[in-house]
């Protein structure tokens, strides 16, 4: 029995079969556990505020199928991402939902070659632009050991990266660009935080007690494990429109 929600909240599993989520907190004391005030947050009518929940529970024998909880995660936890060109608008004639008998068709960087690579169904990708022609790519597995995965997936951030500029820059061509792999925080060069770790010896100092990130796999991503890369680009005209 899985059990997911859809914000940061306090759990328990005290007994077999049985998961407990705090809801919300409202005591009229002090309860001498810290605070050292009393926990009643009223709205602006002076009632106790409400807070809204949603719980995703699932009752499956792992033995016959995997746990659908990451999917029900990935799907929850996605927000929407808004993109904007003014290039590659093509006008086409035909009938759409509306009705008109002409629209502008929009190209979609997942529904093209990009799909072929991105293994959109067990990893999740998050996008943020930087600053003109340089984007930040977080990569998720949403696989899950637990459900006895332990193979990694396989990404290639370069084709990606130039297969994502062609489906959105339909009309401009690219001189180069660069992929470089961060921290995840997204702050330094994952090659330079290994560098700067700190390495605490054990007892009998026979190594260092810590896991170093698998540099070397380079176009692999394990379970659970996520990475974040930094693509820029450098276009052949500088009026080129990309995600700004």
């Amino acid at each position: 029995m899985t059990v997911s929600n859809d914000r940061s909240q306090t759990g328990s599993a005290l007994e077999n079969g049985r998961i407990a989520f705090m809801q919300n907190r409202r005591i009229p004391c002090d309860d001498g556990k810290g605070v050292s005030e009393f926990l009643n947050e009223t709205d602006t009518s002076g009632h106790g505020i409400r807070v809204p929940a949603t719980y995703y529970m699932q009752i499956s024998n792992s033995t016959q199928r995997p746990s659908q909880q990451r999917r029900t995660q990935q799907k929850n936890s996605d927000p929407l991402q808004f993109a904007f060109t003014d290039s590659g608008l093509k006008l086409v004639e035909g009938v759409n939902p509306t009705g008109k008998t002409s629209y502008l068709n929009f190209p979609s960087a997942l529904k093209g070659e990009l799909s072929k690579y991105s293994n959109l169904l067990d990893l999740k990708y998050v996008m943020m632009p930087m600053e003109k022609n340089k984007i930040m790519i977080r990569v998720q597995n949403m696989n899950d050991e637990f459900d006895g995965i332990t193979d990694p997936l396989a990404i290639d951030m370069y084709t990606i990266a130039k297969v994502f500029w062609g489906e959105i820059n339909t009309d401009q061509d690219l001189d180069s660009f660069k992929v470089t792999e961060t921290s995840v925080t997204g702050n330094q060069e994952v090659s330079k935080m290994e560098a700067r770790r700190l390495k605490w010896n054990t007892t009998d100092k026979s190594g260092p007690l810590y896991s170093k990130t698998k540099l070397n796999d380079s176009n692999q991503i394990y379970p659970m494990q996520i990475r974040v890369f930094i693509i820029e680009y450098t276009p052949v005209s500088a009026q080129t429109s990309f995600i700004q």
